[in-house]
């Protein structure tokens, strides 16, 4: 867990060189693409999360030049 929290440095001492990850798409085969692995699954989570994230602003920002209490910013 502490790996897909960030931690990175510890996937040294807690891989060994020859770990083999099964994902769906692919292996991974060492700790340093197991590292490149999950940084890039954790990218997708921020991508999707900032997505998400803007779309309820703009949604926000659209209500509220409907209402007439609320001013446009």
């Amino acid at each position: 867990m502490q790996f897909w929290n960030g931690d990175y440095g510890k996937i040294s001492s807690m891989v060994s060189d020859d770990f083999v990850g099964h994902w769906s798409d692919s292996d991974v085969k060492c700790p340093s693409a197991l590292e490149d692995m999950i940084k890039m699954t954790r990218g997708y989570f921020y991508d999707i999360l900032l997505f998400l994230l803007l779309q309820g602003i703009k949604k926000y920002l659209d209500i509220g030049k409907r209402l007439p209490y609320i001013k446009e910013i």
